[in-house]
């Protein structure tokens, strides 16, 4: 791709690049610090991937080049020079300034960007595409894509039917529906998320963001209202350096779902509830050697003088006190 990163490849897999139709790749990676191969970041523990549109600067510059010439299922080493990588100010601690890195890098796959015709979504499963057919949903139906702003206060987001001229029969109407992604806040850069993951308490599960993720609910019956209740926690990460700007903002939630039979038409629901109590992670300064050795010195120093002030004081009382027996003998 460049002189400034080098691709080897592991293994080849089908055509499947990203283009223009579906711009995002999902991938999973190790990175190691290629002078001294001590590993800085890595998925593979967690299951985690990274999601990243190249172009839009969210990854650094090696990732940007190399990742839109890989094969959806291609496993490759990336090998990037410090200036298509962190450059001279590095990402302490785990990066040092001017470091090159190496990267093995899986494109596990790639999808529409957000707000994009189509969606980019995955099929759903032939276990499910019977379910549905049994219920009479014979068409793929609609895919709906996009952002709500609200206020930190309980909400409702309702998916259903509605029209001021034309009219519905309920039992046209199935609710089955697959939620591709669910999430609240912004998405976290490829640098947060490696703070995140270091430092979030317990480490991170691979749903920790987005807990409806990959989830198809079906409408058994006609008439189903599908309804979610989703309770919302920020978790606030800040670490030791890079001020502001390096804080992470991090929304989980938990949730529970359920159906019922619908008076009405039949929705879609989304219940959440932010939560009134906030998660903050404050990284604190590991003291070396030098401090452990002032510290010992210090406790032995203030031992030392208490001792001297307690020996100076008995000392002085029984001088006095020898005096006064030698006053009363005379």
């Amino acid at each position: 791709p460049s002189r400034g990163v080098r691709r080897q490849r592991r293994r080849r897999c089908a055509e499947a690049r990203v283009c223009p139709d579906t711009p995002c790749a999902e991938l999973s990676y190790h990175g190691t610090l290629a002078e001294t191969g001590a590993v800085f970041d890595s998925t593979r523990e967690d299951g985690l991937t990274f999601v990243f549109q190249p172009g839009e600067g969210k990854a650094i510059k090696a990732w940007e080049l190399a990742v839109p010439t890989m094969a959806v299922g291609e496993r490759a080493v990336l090998t990037c020079r410090a200036d298509y990588a962190y450059g001279d100010a590095g990402s302490p601690p785990d990066i040092p300034p001017g470091a090159s890195l190496v990267f093995e890098v899986e494109l596990v796959g790639v999808r529409a960007a957000r707000g994009a015709a189509g969606g980019g979504a995955p099929a759903v499963a032939p276990k499910v595409a019977a379910q549905m057919h049994q219920v009479g949903h014979k068409s793929p139906g609609c895919m709906l894509d996009g952002f709500v702003l609200v206020k930190k206060v309980p909400g409702t987001v309702v998916v259903t039917a509605h029209s001021q001229t034309h009219s519905f029969n309920h039992e046209n109407i199935n609710t089955t529906h697959t939620v591709h992604e669910l999430r609240f806040g912004r998405i976290v850069t490829f640098k947060k998320l490696k703070t995140l993951r270091r430092l979030y308490p317990g480490g991170l599960a691979p749903d920790w963001s987005d807990k409806l993720a990959g989830d198809t609910y079906v409408s058994t019956r006609v008439n189903t209202t599908h309804e979610h209740y989703l309770q919302v926690v920020l978790t606030t990460v800040e670490p030791l350096r890079g001020g502001l700007g390096a804080r992470v903002d991090a929304y989980e939630y938990t949730q529970h779902s359920h159906m019922f039979e619908a008076r009405d038409v039949p929705e879609a629901r989304f219940s959440f509830n932010p939560s009134p109590m906030q998660v903050l992670v404050t990284e604190e300064p590991l003291y070396g050697f030098y401090h452990f050795v002032t510290t010992v010195c210090a406790i032995i120093g203030g031992v030392y003088s208490v001792a001297g002030i307690f020996d100076g004081l008995t000392h002085n009382t029984l001088k006095m006190l020898k005096k006064t027996e030698l006053g009363k003998q005379g």
